[in-house]
């Protein structure tokens, strides 16, 4: 996956303002729309990006970003992310010692990220070995 960077552009002599977003796909310039906020445009731009290079299905999950030097910095994040620092959380917390299978929050975050891959059975039951998930994504696309 490539990160996608938003940037306000000025206006020139013959152009109004404007929201550029690139990545190593593509780029794109949306007009800034007076009616919407600073992030709304950011986000404007982003989605136009995404949708011109077909980064709209479920599979590619939501968008979560950062502001660096004014521009942001758009990344996806299907829950992964979230998952991922709830495990670690649950950790420190000392919750997750022994079976990680009993502990109620470890299961909800495995159902989270098999959710952020379209995987919707069972935890228990995911496809885990390299052949399986090949078999599963060749049912499932």
């Amino acid at each position: 996956m490539q990160a996608i960077r938003t940037r306000y552009v000025g206006p020139t002599n013959t152009r109004g303002s404007r929201i550029t977003a690139k990545c190593e796909a593509g780029s794109v310039s949306v007009p800034y729309d007076d009616a919407l906020n600073s992030e709304q445009n950011h986000r404007a731009a982003c989605d136009k990006l995404r949708a011109k290079l077909g980064w709209t299905t479920p599979h590619y999950g939501a968008m979560t970003h950062g502001v660096f030097d004014g521009d942001y910095y758009w990344t996806f994040d299907g829950g992964r992310l979230r998952a991922l620092r709830d495990l670690v959380n649950v950790r420190r917390a000392g919750k997750l010692t022994g079976n990680p299978y009993c502990v109620p929050e470890f299961i909800e975050a495995l159902r989270t990220i098999g959710a952020a891959f379209d995987y919707h059975g069972a935890p228990m039951e995911a496809p885990t070995r390299d052949e399986e998930i090949a078999q599963w994504q060749a049912r499932n696309i």
